[in-house]
């Protein structure tokens, strides 16, 4: 093989994954109470791996189709499939950041001086995002949560209960 200074084109495989149970279901909970979260440090980490003995209900593992860098370089504002392309008019609404050499602090550059411009990284977060969002399952579990977040009184943090048919027909609505 060649020593190759740049790759042609980089592929990005959005990866969604969700459980019936929430992770850091605990956690949430303390931080709605007020109780601060608790720093993400190496320590911490290896504190919290034994969450991982615990049984969270199913896991669903959804791949994404393939996100090619160089075709969002090629055009930035590119949709994803069954998506309305943006008008020019909407394009500057969007207020990315400029494709300029040197426009953003920190822009990071190659060996032969080339770099991703802000544009295309901006663009490509976003249709990762949306991939990830398009193909997150939603979990019954999920759609309970948020029919009771709905009921609770947000000022008191405290449920003032509801019959099992009104929770049944939220829950049905949604």
């Amino acid at each position: 093989f060649e020593k190759q200074e740049e790759v042609d084109d980089v592929l990005i495989v959005p990866i969604s994954l969700s459980y019936d149970k929430l992770l850091e279901g605990n956690v949430y909970a303390n931080e709605l109470l007020g109780i601060p979260k608790p720093k993400e440090t190496i320590p911490n980490l290896i504190k919290s791996a034994s969450v991982l003995k615990d049984t969270y209900g199913a896991l669903n593992i959804v791949v994404g189709e393939p996100i090619s860098v160089a075709a969002m370089a090629k055009d930035p504002y590119a949709v994803p499939d069954g998506c309305t392309p943006l008008a020019p008019a909407d394009r500057k609404a969007l207020k990315l950041p400029n494709n300029k050499a040197g426009g953003s602090k920190g822009s990071t550059t190659g060996p032969s001086g080339s770099y991703t411009p802000p544009r295309v990284l901006a663009s490509l977060g976003w249709r990762i995002t949306y991939d990830i969002q398009k193909n997150l399952v939603v979990t019954p579990t999920a759609i309970l949560a948020a029919v009771l977040m709905s009921m609770v009184d947000h000022s008191k943090l405290r449920v003032s209960g509801a019959p099992l048919s009104l929770v049944a027909g939220h829950v049905e609505w949604l």
